[in-house]
């Protein structure tokens, strides 16, 4: 029990009214909005960026293929024909080294494999 100024045995109800009363009824929008809210919190709080398929998944990313010039990116298994057609098309004035740095090593080891192929 707690005593006021005077001296008079007030209950704590009285002092810190309860939370249904104090905070304004929501409606049925707020509610979904709010639950969405918490959901997306949880989900993003799983998967972090040092969990093992993120982890992958920046690995594969590195090793795809990058136009230097306009930051395109190419799948892996990209053949160096797609490459060399992409900067014929795209940066048509610029040197062909210049947008894939590393193109001279893959024409040249993709004729390796041709060779052993036929």
């Amino acid at each position: 029990s707690l005593f006021s100024e005077e001296g008079i045995r007030v209950s704590r109800d009285a002092l810190c009214p309860a939370p249904s009363q104090s905070l304004p009824a929501m409606n049925k929008k707020q509610i979904q909005l709010k639950k969405k809210e918490k959901e997306r919190k949880d989900s993003a709080g799983s998967k972090t960026a040092t969990s093992k398929e993120s982890l992958v998944k920046q690995a594969k990313d590195a090793a795809a293929h990058k136009c230097v010039v306009c930051l395109t990116t190419f799948m892996i298994t990209a053949k160096s024909k797609h490459l060399a057609e992409h900067c014929d098309s795209k940066h048509a004035k610029l040197p062909r080294e210049r947008c894939f740095p590393g193109l001279a090593e893959m024409v040249a080891l993709e004729e390796v494999g041709a060779g052993k192929k036929t």
